[in-house]
């Protein structure tokens, strides 16, 4: 049976690949980092203003990690996702995945909440379906840091 639901140290390791996947995927011009991403999920499971959540269904198959913080141009706390990862046979949980991640956006006070994506149209139209709107769009460039 197939259950959203937060994070426990046990699915560590389940998460950490689902993350590195999201990495590799996401084509960022930088390695990832297997260090700081346990770290994340370890503030996940002791930081009130943040989350993993997991899908499970017979082992974990997806997983959201997302923080509340105070927007910088506007008195409101904002939620945002840090990663996901669903595995494809498993996006029917898309929706339960979303409820549960706006719940605990506005728990924690915030009155909007943002997810960004690295796919294509099957992300794009679950969003809308759920009543998100298109914000932006992001750019990078690598740079050679001068310190």
């Amino acid at each position: 049976m197939m259950v959203v639901r937060k994070a426990l140290p046990a699915d560590k390791a389940r998460v950490l690949t689902m993350a590195k996947r999201f990495h590799e995927q996401s084509a960022v011009h930088f390695p990832f980092s297997a260090a700081h991403a346990s770290l994340l999920f370890d503030q996940s499971l002791t930081d009130p203003d943040r989350l993993c959540l997991v899908i499970e269904d017979d082992g974990v198959h997806g997983a959201l990690s997302a923080q509340t913080v105070d927007y910088h141009l506007a008195g409101i706390r904002v939620a945002t996702e840090t990663f996901w990862w669903v595995s494809p046979r498993h996006w029917r949980s898309m929706p339960e995945l979303l409820s549960e991640y706006e719940d605990w956006a506005t728990f924690r006070g915030a009155s909007v909440v943002g997810m960004g994506m690295i796919g294509g149209r099957c992300a794009s139209n679950i969003f809308v379906r759920h009543g998100y709107a298109r914000a932006e769009q992001m750019y990078s460039k690598r740079v050679v840091p001068l310190i």
